[in-house]
Parts: C-alpha cells; structure tokens; sequence
C-alpha cells in the first residue's frame, strides 16, 4: 500500500477504501452502474484519462534582406565655355556658359551643392566672376552681367552665392534636395574675366589654356548613403563619357584656332558609404495568424533574438549580436 496521510485514522480508511476501489474497478462494477467509486478510484481514473497535447507553435524561419550590391561610382562634368561669336568680335557682350552634368551612383542620389572656384595664377593676374559692381569694370568698360539660368536648362538652384578676398573667386550653387538627379543638365550663364594686378586691364575672352586649374567639389546627397563629395579640376584638353551631356571639347591643335573650353570631367575615387542603420520589430501572438500585427494583438515581453550575418568565405552564418523585447514586445538591432 501507499501512504498519502498523515495520521493512523486516516491510513485505515485509505487501505479500506484502496481495497474495495480496487475490487470495483477490476470487476467493472459500480463504477460503470453508478454505484461506489473511491477516491483512490477517481484518482487512477483521472490519471488514465489524462490528454497530454503538444501546443504547435508559428514556423521559425531565417529572415534576409536583400543582398547588398555596392552603387556605381558617380560621375559629373562642368564645362567652362565661352561663347564662340563673343570671341570673334573680341567684345565683351555675355557672359560665359557653364554646362554641369552627373550620372552613376545609388537610387534616390541628387547634386545638392556645387562649388566653382577660380584659379589664381599668381600675384600678377587673377580669374574672376565678373558679376558684381564692387568688380573691376569689364572689357570695354561694360558692367557686370550677373548670374543666369538659361532657359535650355532641366534644372533650377535654390540659391547661390560669391565670394572672395577683393575679386570674386569662388561661386556656390545650391540645389533642392530631390531634383539634380542623374542624368540631367543644369546650365548657367556668369561671366568670367583675367585681371591683371599689375597694369589693372581686364581681359574678358578666355580659353581654355586661362580656365585651366580652376577647380569643382560637388555634393551628393541620398536618403539612405552618406554625403559624398567629388572634387575635380578644369583641364584645357579633356574627354567626355557618352552618359555625360556636356559640351566635347573644342580644343583644335593643328589648326592653331584659340580653344574655348575648359572641362572638369571627374569620377568619383569611391562608392557612397550606406548610412548606420537599425532593424527593429515586434515579437507578438498572432491571433488571426495572418502575419499581421493587429489591434489586440499584445507584444510578448523579454524574448530574446539574435542577429546573423551570412560570411560567404566560410559559408556559415556569424552572430552580430543579441537582443531582448521591451514590455511591447518591440526589439531593436543598432
């Protein structure tokens, strides 16, 4: 016999009530007739009919993001010229034209900020915008003509600004973030004077041969990549890619005719970096199991997760780190 109870009282009427419960239930009396049944009786009963049930629980499976693919390297162009028929008459009538142009790059990438800046040659003469009235007066005396857009142009600045120490070397121009993007032309017109430092003449039809030196540093901006920077410099002799929809270059060695263009045709020497990034989520019963978090669907609290990284060399996949959910059941890497 076992022993559940305590004192000898009870032991009896156990061992009593064990005897006859046994009796009945081996001969299928009143148990089945609604008769008698001890305790010791229901007990094994209970422990017969018992339904042990295994609780099935939602697939786990591995989640991947799309594999990264490194963006094209980006490429612009800015192209200095000075219009042909202003350098037949030798007059100072326009001012200079500037093609600008990009390609390459990551989706959703645009051209923010453009940077121009002159090149001096030395303390003799010196490249300048002549767009301001504090300037030296132009060639033939004329007055500045200021900074335009040409009416071919696919693209409008936000804003731009001069400046410099005494002349105006440097020109930036801002575009809304969004509209520069790839593959789209923006062109100006400013204009653009040699001063020489020492006689105080102006010359205003330059070539390229001037023009060279004078540098870029253009801005691109993109939602998911750092900014990146591209610097470059204005050469008299230069290529231009197909993509780029800039002037070719006007340079004519053999037959001696003066050039008038510059080009500052620069590929980037790196990729756009991704910006840091965070993955986040919630772990939460799925009552409807439509793989859906909705409205009264409480998260679960301190579950914890882990993040793997796939290395192709040793073909395993490499733990980045743990985590556990919040009282919401909301988790979140980074």
């Amino acid at each position: 016999m076992r022993e559940f109870f305590y004192n000898s009282e009870s032991r009896i009427k156990f061992e009593v009530e064990d005897f006859v419960g046994i009796l009945s239930d081996f001969l299928g009396l009143w148990s089945n007739s609604g008769g008698y049944e001890s305790e010791s009786v229901k007990r094994r009963k209970s422990l017969r009919n018992r339904i042990c049930r295994i609780e099935e629980i939602e697939p786990r499976e591995m989640l991947s993001a799309t594999p990264y693919e490194p963006p094209e390297l980006i490429n612009v162009g800015v192209v200095f010229h000075e219009d042909y028929y202003v350098e037949q008459n030798y007059e100072d009538e326009g001012g200079d034209t500037f093609y600008v142009s990009w390609y390459g790059g990551a989706d959703g990438t645009t051209l923010t900020e453009l940077v121009i800046d002159l090149n001096v040659y030395d303390f003799s003469e010196s490249l300048y915008f002549f767009a301001d009235h504090e300037q030296p007066k132009g060639a033939y005396n004329t007055d500045p003509f200021g900074f335009t857009v040409s009416n071919d142009s696919e693209i409008i600045h936000s804003s731009y600004s001069l400046e410099g120490d005494g002349l105006l070397t440097k020109l930036t121009i801002c575009f809304e973030a969004g509209k520069f993007t790839s593959g789209k032309q923006f062109i100006f017109k400013i204009d653009v004077n040699s001063y020489s430092n020492t006689t105080g003449d102006v010359e205003s039809v330059l070539g390229g041969e001037h023009f060279k030196g004078s540098t870029i540093d253009a801005k691109f901006e993109s939602e998911n990549y750092k900014m990146l920077e591209v610097n470059g410099t204005f050469e008299n002799i230069y290529d231009v890619p197909p993509e780029l929809r800039v002037p070719l270059d006007q340079y004519d060695e053999t037959s001696g005719q003066r050039n008038i263009t510059a080009g500052a045709i620069e590929q980037a020497t790196e990729r756009q970096i991704p910006k840091e990034g965070s993955i986040s989520g919630y772990v939460y019963k799925d009552k409807n199991n439509n793989g859906q978090k909705n409205d009264g669907e409480n998260g679960i609290a301190d579950v914890e997760l882990t993040l793997w990284v796939w290395n192709e060399n040793d073909e395993i996949y490499e733990s980045l780190g743990t985590t556990r959910t919040d009282e919401q059941g909301q988790y979140r890497f980074g």
